[in-house]
């Protein structure tokens, strides 16, 4: 092991140690979500925007029950929808609220649901989703189960921040525990089933540009943290 993995690794180990200690001698007790209006994330993302629409019918035969049960059991409010376009594409939103984002309630990400589904994750990775509002550090991987392939572009929020990365994410709460207060999170999720998931991906692209495009500035801020227009 060379010097620097070394010094990574040992300061990696220090902040986790500072973390366990922050979290017993300064235990956050103020709830970030009990200063802010309630979310009600059926009313921020519209039915319709730019060519997509909702598309009821499919909701029941496309949305897997299992993952949909194992986001509700964590979260504490879900939108779960599927959209349309004149093409045909078809595209599955889910966006997921959890009010206490301590380590003992968290983000759930989508690899680890999918696993528990027994879906295989491959070709998990960090990528940037281009935007009218700015690119979003996104993570995109791809989820298969017998004949079903669905390729996932997600990110998480938590608190005011998008934490691109788990590491990413632990600094986050670790700085709002510094100010003894427990954030809530997001997690926004886009997927689509199909065995092209390279012209997956660009569809989604399309379609997270035009429904943040729908959204209201308070709307993008709830999916993309404080920053945004």
């Amino acid at each position: 092991m060379t010097a620097r993995p070394k010094r990574n690794g040992m300061l990696a180990l220090l902040l986790m140690a500072l973390a366990a200690l922050l979290a017993r001698v300064a235990a956050p007790n103020a709830m970030l979500a009990d200063t802010r209006a309630r979310l009600a994330l059926d009313a921020v993302v519209p039915e319709s925007f730019g060519a997509w629409r909702l598309d009821r019918s499919a909701s029941t035969v496309l949305v897997e029950p299992a993952l949909q049960r194992a986001i509700d059991a964590v979260y504490t409010q879900t939108l779960s929808r599927v959209y349309v376009d004149p093409q045909g594409e078809r595209i599955m939103l889910v966006v997921a609220y959890g009010r206490d984002q301590s380590d003992s309630f968290q983000v759930h990400l989508p690899e680890g649901c999918y696993q528990g589904q027994g879906f295989a994750v491959h070709s998990s990775a960090p990528g940037s989703v281009a935007t009218p509002f700015g690119a979003i550090p996104a993570q995109r991987m791809i989820a298969e189960r017998q004949a079903r392939r669905e390729a996932v572009t997600y990110w998480v929020v938590v608190g005011d921040r998008l934490g691109a990365g788990d590491w990413e994410r632990k600094k986050i709460k670790l700085a709002y525990a510094l100010e003894r207060t427990v954030p809530d999170g997001v997690l926004v999720r886009v997927s689509s089933i199909g065995s092209d998931t390279r012209a997956a991906f660009v569809a989604q692209q399309r379609f997270i540009s035009a429904m943040l495009g729908a959204v209201s500035g308070d709307g993008r801020r709830a999916l993309l943290g404080e920053g945004r227009p």
